[in-house]
């Protein structure tokens, strides 16, 4: 296992320095506002570069993904073990069995605070994997399903856990302003086309919908440059930070709640956005 790793990341890293040769200024383009006012702030391998909007202030790895190569479905990131990682029938058996209490698919903190807001209600577990999280959230009083593009775990839950997860995103479509909560937790940082995600779950959530946000904090990333070993890389394409969310969400139809580290992880940004 440890050496397919080794040899996945070099093919990676061979992919980036040919990307980079031939993606030219375009591929600086903001992903989520079209600028090409980007700066380069700092980089892994020379090759690997993270990009700052001056515009919108994101901050994307350069090069980027094609829209239709999100990493994080792609098989070679299974590989290596992750949350996404499919269990067992044995460690399935436990983890139904203590509700995932104090294993690595806890969110009962992250249940905690939604509950704050809604004590219940339609919810979408937007990145779902094989449905851990909204496993969960059902056995909390909550209703909904997921959405998840990797079509092999999202079969999974639905065969396993007796959830109803979505993996087309036609499907998901046709559910426009269906949801009291949408609960989008490490899947952000993700994905390439972070303007049309954000456009498509304002239209899924009704109005006055809460949206939870969970991701790496990777604010004063350049006072404290050690976080770049989490922010960007070969899974993460897109890194956030206060000033992005604090600066752009009122744009895409929402009222911030709260932009806050997380109290339970320094490292983790948690935000919190009702749609108008």
């Amino acid at each position: 296992m440890r050496a397919k790793i080794i040899i996945n990341k070099g093919r990676y890293l061979c992919n980036v320095i040919i990307k980079s040769f031939i993606s030219g200024k375009q591929g600086r383009r903001c992903p989520f506002c079209n600028s090409l006012e980007t700066r380069e702030i700092m980089n892994k391998f020379f090759f690997i570069k993270l990009f700052r909007c001056n515009n919108c202030g994101l901050m994307f790895r350069y090069p980027k993904d094609k829209v239709d190569n999100r990493y994080y479905c792609d098989v070679r990131y299974y590989d290596e073990p992750k949350t996404s990682t499919l269990p067992t029938s044995a460690e399935l058996v436990q983890f139904k069995n203590r509700n995932f209490k104090g294993s690595i698919y806890d969110v009962s903190d992250k249940i905690a605070i939604i509950k704050k807001y809604m004590n219940g209600g339609s919810l979408l577990d937007y990145g779902a994997a094989w449905g851990y999280n909204l496993w969960q959230f059902i056995h909390q009083g909550f209703s909904g399903l997921g959405y998840e593009i990797a079509i092999e775990r999202a079969k999974f839950g639905e065969e396993n856990l007796g959830l109803k997860i979505i993996y087309d995103s036609k499907e998901l479509g046709l559910l426009e302003s269906s949801f009291d909560i949408i609960f989008a937790n490490h899947v952000l940082e993700h994905i390439t086309d972070i303007r049309s995600e954000f456009n498509r779950i304002y239209k899924l959530l009704k109005p006055g919908g809460y949206l939870f946000i969970f991701v790496p904090d990777c604010s004063d990333i350049d006072k404290e440059p050690w976080k770049k070993i989490y922010a960007f890389g070969k899974r993460h394409c897109i890194a956030f930070d206060k000033h992005f969310f604090y600066k752009n969400l009122s744009s895409l139809g929402f009222n911030i709640i709260e932009v806050e580290e997380c109290m339970w992880d320094k490292y983790e940004l948690m935000v919190i956005a009702k749609k108008r």
